[in-house]
């Protein structure tokens, strides 16, 4: 029962001090402080809290994936011209000159 929380104050201090340059002690302080007040207003603001902290970890999963995909496919059709393109010899069509 002690893991869970000691690895949310753990990452979520990583996290903030990574993206803000402040001490990583300072970082923890306010994520323990956003737990605790989260904690301390019931089950229904950790509900409200879960609901848009999951969105945002969708969207920002979307948002990171999609292009990658993306990226990934084009690079894969690339490829398939390329190794398709080499496999047959376009002289005799005139397309690369004579």
């Amino acid at each position: 029962m002690c893991v869970a929380p000691a690895v949310a104050f753990a990452t979520g201090g990583a996290t903030l001090s990574t993206l803000t340059g402040l001490p990583y002690l300072l970082c923890t302080l306010i994520i323990g402080i956003f737990i605790f007040v989260v904690a301390v207003f019931g089950t229904d603001l950790v509900r409200k809290v879960a609901s848009v902290l999951s969105v945002c970890i969708i969207a920002g999963l979307l948002i990171v994936y999609i292009p990658n995909i993306i990226a990934g496919a084009v690079r894969c059709w690339k490829r398939i011209y390329d190794a398709a393109d080499f496999c047959f010899d376009h002289s005799w069509s005139g397309i690369y000159g004579s």
